[in-house]
């Protein structure tokens, strides 16, 4: 199992989702998640592009997608992943891949 992060534009985001959904990821024995974030990706609109007073900077509003996937589905992942961001900008985006050494589902069954 291996822990999949991507952080992209939000732009990019739908797409990303769409072709993951038609490689049928994350699948049953996989989980993604989506969370906002400020980042240091160079914006590629005015507007994603903010001062934060907390950081001290400026910040790019961006993406994080985390993907948990079965060893075998990640390279398949990575690929897809990058074949939509794949715009030529100098960052258009950074992915990280991390083993994961144990997971399980949290049930919401009682006795």
């Amino acid at each position: 199992m291996k822990e999949i992060r991507a952080y992209v534009h939000e732009v990019h985001v739908p797409d990303i989702l769409h072709a993951l959904e038609q490689a049928g990821l994350p699948g049953p024995d996989g989980f993604l998640s989506v969370i906002q974030v400020k980042s240091s990706l160079t914006a590629v609109a005015p507007q994603e592009r903010e001062y934060s007073l907390t950081l001290g900077e400026s910040v790019t509003d961006a993406l994080r997608l985390t993907l948990y996937l079965p060893d075998e589905r990640v390279e398949e992942a990575l690929d897809l992943i990058e074949s939509v961001v794949g715009d030529h900008r100098p960052c258009a985006g950074w992915l990280f891949v991390h083993p994961v050494e144990s997971f399980r589902a949290l049930r919401g069954e009682r006795s």
